[in-house]
């Protein structure tokens, strides 16, 4: 945040964001520090244009028409950790196993295979968790063993994998995909 806050003084009101969910994940949990922090630039977030330009691309996929709409920013805290922001979505299990894998690959790798392989390598080596989820808002606690819980915004996610059906960027709702514990190989039947 602080190299963020250097380079955005005296910025305008709108940014273009080139590059993927990553880059886009990583420039919105920059301007909240800043909003958290009490700085002046962090107000309000400014107006986000994205481009296509990562490996997935999912969030743009996600925008309807590809036009300029008011879209909700989610803020996900887990037990023992910080919070983070999210526009997308958010996983955690074996989907933030292959989110960081996918992120150690060579930039040489293939598109195609920038998701594909790490979602077969991080299934393959995962075991279910037991997980407890209660959310802010009220509702019956979940739990149970469970290989990923997915927390979407847009519809795709993992290279153009979809996660969500119902959801939409600016709802104010958010889907939640939970992956029981299951067989790997009834995973992949799925997949």
């Amino acid at each position: 945040a602080l190299r963020l806050k250097e380079r955005l003084q005296g910025a305008p009101g709108e940014w273009v964001i080139i590059g993927g969910d990553g880059t886009l994940h990583s420039v919105v949990n920059g301007f909240s520090a800043l909003r958290e922090s009490g700085d002046r630039l962090g107000d309000a977030l400014p107006l986000i244009r994205v481009a296509a330009a990562g490996s997935g691309s999912d969030y743009f996929r996600s925008l309807p028409e590809k036009e300029a709409i008011p879209v909700d920013l989610v803020r996900l805290t887990l037990e023992g950790s910080d919070s983070r922001y999210f526009l997308n979505m958010a996983s955690v299990g074996v989907g933030a196993k292959v989110a960081a894998a996918k992120e150690r690959l060579p930039a040489w790798m293939p598109r195609a295979l920038c998701y594909a392989l790490p979602t077969v390598t991080e299934i393959w080596g995962a075991r279910p968790f037991r997980l407890e989820m209660k959310l802010a808002g009220g509702g019956e606690p979940m739990g149970g063993r469970a290989w990923a819980v997915f927390f979407s915004k847009g519809r795709y996610a993992g290279g153009g994998m979809r996660f969500a059906s119902e959801v939409r960027l600016d709802d104010g709702e958010l889907e939640i995909g939970w992956v029981e514990d299951r067989s790997v190989f009834s995973i992949f039947a799925v997949l």
